[in-house]
């Protein structure tokens, strides 16, 4: 199934299809749970939402313990896998022209970018162009990006949508063409259109058993851990300043 057939098939041909791709529910739990991990990562943890609790009497504030030991395992994670720059070997000739580009783009700098966010949000997109006579990237955020498959499960086109001042902007890729449009002044309008030479955006992810389209945050395999640590650190340092009371006295015994 290609696009046309696609858009004809779900969505009656409309010319707003890929609004309508970009606000489906299944998208939209994907993009919640990319922003859900953004602010777990910011430190908006599940312990600072603990109530207020009563002892003798009196209401008190809890104690919220936050550990940010997320951001350091993944951060030591990336810098362990690409400690060093990727190592080209193969025929002179093509491995210098490979060097060229690479250098070029600061592809090594972008291949740390790419681990970094597919291990936080389980998957990110980079789309390749040529900015004059210089083949470059730009990475597109996981909360952003909207790769269409049809029903053999081919990518067929790609949607890049986001919102700067209350206007809705969107980017289709597809893989002959990108497309700008956005709906400043209430109505959805055709701004751009380019020749595209590169295909469609490059899909980098992890491994998720439960959906191949989409991967899985590494962050995801930590964070009942660390909310329980936080918990427990939480509840021990209430305990030590609800039951220890009084003045502590530490006997000897001294035999004659």
């Amino acid at each position: 199934m290609n696009l046309q057939q696609y858009i004809k098939e779900y969505h009656d041909g409309r010319g707003d299809w890929f609004v309508e791709e970009v606000q489906s529910v299944q998208a939209q739990q994907r993009v919640m749970n990319v922003m859900n991990l953004k602010e777990y990562l910011d430190g908006k943890h599940r312990i600072l939402m603990k109530p207020n609790e009563r002892f003798g009497g009196k209401e008190y504030e809890p104690r919220k313990i936050v550990l940010n030991h997320a951001l350091m395992l993944l951060n030591f994670q990336t810098s362990f896998l690409l400690q060093n720059p990727i190592t080209i070997t193969g025929h002179e000739r093509i491995v210098n022209e490979y060097q060229k580009v690479n250098k070029r783009g600061k592809y090594d700098r972008l291949n740390y970018k790419i681990l970094d966010k597919m291990l936080k949000y389980g998957q990110v997109y980079e789309y390749v162009y040529f900015d004059r006579n210089t083949i470059k990237s730009k990475l597109i955020d996981a909360s952003e990006g909207y790769p269409i498959f049809n029903d053999e499960n081919e990518m067929i086109a790609f949607v890049q949508a986001y919102t700067v001042n209350g206007v809705d902007y969107y980017i289709l890729y597809t893989d002959d063409t990108v497309e700008t449009y956005d709906n400043k002044g209430g109505e959805l309008r055709l701004t751009g259109r380019y020749a595209n030479l590169s295909g469609l955006p490059c899909v980098y992810k992890t491994t998720n058993e439960v959906n191949e389209n989409e991967g899985k945050s590494e962050l995801e395999n930590w964070m009942s851990i660390l909310d329980s640590l936080e918990d427990l650190l939480s509840k021990a340092t209430d305990a030590y300043y609800k039951f220890i009371t009084g003045i502590p006295v530490n006997y000897h015994f001294i035999p004659e």
